[in-house]
């Protein structure tokens, strides 16, 4: 069931694992690019992680993201959060379309004209700007989580609706079961008083 809740959750877990996964190449891999240029960023290019991780990740986020905001927008307490959420993540993907991109391509085409040092100079100053790029997605995911946590006026009110009918329902429920016990037992009482009633004539008839 697609509900403004599951695609919440969907874009909370689809932006948790982006923040993470960039963290993690932050600290662990994006450093080793410009160790020892223009080789080891030729190489860290060159890997297939790129195409087969981060360009599905990038798509399911942007398609999730767009998914709770058209199913939360009805919300005051949910769209305020997510136009946020939404406008770190658009600046996110300007900065990488604008910077982050193209400085990472010119600092890795074969032939260019840049001396070893300048390359790691240059990658040193993205690798650091990269950080405002994780800081933004970040804040996007938590006020991402903010608005999951607010509860649409709407749906309380609905949920108020529904536990109302539900007590309702069993009340009368209640009440039809006691009117069939009732019934029940007046039904058992004249059937032992027929009986009764027969076993007296019997006896009449004996004597």
């Amino acid at each position: 069931m697609q509900s403004p809740n599951w695609h919440l959750a969907h874009r909370t877990s689809c932006s948790a694992l982006r923040v993470g996964a960039g963290v993690n190449q932050s600290v662990f891999v994006m450093p080793g690019w410009f160790s020892s240029p223009p080789q080891s960023l030729a190489k860290g290019q060159a890997s297939g992680t790129f195409k087969a991780f981060w360009i599905p990740l990038q798509v399911a986020s942007a398609l999730t993201l767009a998914g709770a905001f058209a199913f939360n927008r009805k919300s005051d307490e949910r769209r305020k959060p997510l136009s946020l959420a939404l406008g770190f993540y658009v600046g996110t993907c300007v900065s990488t379309a604008a910077y982050f991109a193209p400085e990472i391509i010119r600092l890795g085409r074969p032939g260019a004209d840049l001396s070893a040092g300048e390359i790691a100079r240059r990658g040193k100053r993205w690798l650091a700007l990269t950080w405002g790029r994780h800081l933004a997605l970040g804040a996007a995911w938590v006020l991402t989580l903010a608005a999951m946590a607010r509860k649409p006026k709407r749906l309380a009110a609905l949920r108020f609706v529904r536990a109302q009918w539900t007590s309702r329902c069993r009340s009368h429920r209640a009440r039809a079961e006691e009117r069939f016990e009732r019934r029940h037992a007046r039904a058992r009482a004249r059937a032992g008083r027929r009986r009764d009633a027969s076993g007296d004539l019997g006896q009449g008839g004996d004597g």
